[in-house]
């Protein structure tokens, strides 16, 4: 139900882009908010133990980078945010279901507890081996070529938003 909301707000946001293309009020705070939550998010995912909380806070980061991918606002940034989106959608699903069927399987989701999950999850532990590579953008995944396309609108920024964008992965 939220996942789908959130993704409700970055579709309206997309939806109004093209009345507000050219002003640079509308694209910085977009690029920056975009940032801003990414970064948050993602460092917060480094310390949750639950495995919903690892998903859910790496999905607000996500949500941060489509939010960011508006407000650079060029046509490639937007084809990235349509692959993003898809991708995320189908590997992130995957994922919340793979941690539900693991909580229902063991009683847990706490990742201190999980041990010797091979021999309870068998063939869900290969799927979610896959889905965690196009989360995690390796080659031939349907994430590797969405996240290219971010790489690639990256790449077309120029002045204080990639001195920003260098600043803050550094």
């Amino acid at each position: 139900h939220s996942a789908t909301m959130v993704k409700a707000g970055i579709f309206i946001l997309a939806v109004f882009a093209p009345y507000f293309q050219g002003v640079a009020l509308w694209h910085n705070i977009l690029f920056v908010t975009g940032l801003v939550t990414l970064v948050y998010a993602a460092f917060q995912s480094l310390f949750q133990k639950d495995l919903k909380g690892i998903l859910a806070y790496s999905t607000i980061a996500s949500l941060g980078m489509m939010v960011l991918l508006i407000g650079i606002g060029t046509s490639s940034a937007y084809l990235a945010l349509v692959l993003f989106v898809f991708a995320h959608a189908l590997y992130k699903a995957a994922l919340f279901i793979t941690a539900g069927t693991i909580d229902y399987l063991t009683g847990t989701r706490n990742v201190n507890e999980l041990r010797g999950l091979k021999s309870i999850v068998g063939v869900l532990g290969i799927a979610a081996f896959v889905v965690a590579c196009s989360n995690g953008g390796f080659p031939l995944t349907l994430g590797f070529m969405a996240k290219d396309y971010i790489y690639v609108s990256l790449l077309e920024l120029d002045g204080i938003k990639w001195l920003v964008l260098v600043l803050v992965v550094l």
